[in-house]
């Protein structure tokens, strides 16, 4: 059978016919259950988990094309379908028993849904140049929405390098998202602040992990991720132009 191998990271993915085989961690055993919930729940959106072997975990096949884009080369449609396929996984994981799990990341409060933890477009399947299904659930854990959707609109409608004032137009797109994702106005009025709590988190993470001698975390210190992060957390929370279409 021929074979494919992808890197992503640290990890070698392989690829097997309809079967992609990706290292297992401590926590594998918690996403094929969570992938298994969400897929009986209806949601299509995500790989099929076929469980644990040989030390991998064995996932269906997406067919489609992983773009890492920056935020501001996404069209509003695409943006729009982003958040509304992440308003399905959420709904999807409602009911999902994370009694006993193991995540890599400690459950954050108040828990609502399981959150992907890392919605970005380097982690979405794109079709017909819209996004489709989810994948890398490595960061999963119970949490609020509001979490997720912040760095998911931070990634689809803003991230770009460098990252000046924020304009009206960013303002507008994040507010699509929020609109197609179908936040509370309670939820909008604290999406920027959210957004800059998210980025800072992200920031101490990849410092503290990476202390810890962490070789994933190292690489995006080294690569200069932390202060990418911690410049655009002062731009956003700096912004009027967003926290006026919020108010």
């Amino acid at each position: 059978m021929d074979k494919q191998i992808f890197h992503g990271g640290l990890n070698e993915v392989v690829r097997r016919g309809d079967r992609l085989y990706r290292p297992a961690r401590p926590w594998s055993q918690s996403v094929m259950r969570l992938l298994e919930h969400i897929r009986q729940a209806g949601f299509d959106g995500a790989p099929e988990p076929f469980g644990l072997d040989s030390g991998c975990e064995v996932l269906g096949w997406i067919e489609g094309t992983v773009e890492d884009a920056n935020g501001s080369d996404i069209d509003s449609g695409s943006l729009r379908a982003a958040a509304r396929l992440l308003r399905r996984y959420h709904d999807a994981t409602v009911g999902f028993d994370p009694a006993g799990l193991i995540w890599q990341f400690a459950a954050e409060q108040p828990v609502e849904v399981v959150l992907h933890g890392d919605a970005a477009p380097y982690n979405c399947v794109f079709r017909g140049g819209r996004p489709a299904a989810w994948i890398d659930f490595d960061t999963a854990r119970p949490g609020p929405r509001l979490h997720d959707v912040a760095y998911s609109a931070y990634r689809f409608c803003l991230i770009r390098e460098p990252l000046g004032a924020l304009t009206a137009q960013d303002a507008r797109r994040v507010l699509e998202f929020a609109n197609a994702y179908g936040l509370s106005s309670e939820e909008q009025r604290r999406l920027p602040e959210v957004m800059v709590e998210r980025l800072r988190w992200l920031t101490a993470l990849i410092r503290e992990r990476a202390a810890a001698g962490d070789p994933a975390f190292t690489a995006h210190l080294t690569d200069g991720h932390a202060e990418l992060y911690a410049g655009h957390a002062d731009v956003i929370e700096q912004s009027k132009e967003l926290k006026g279409a919020f108010a």
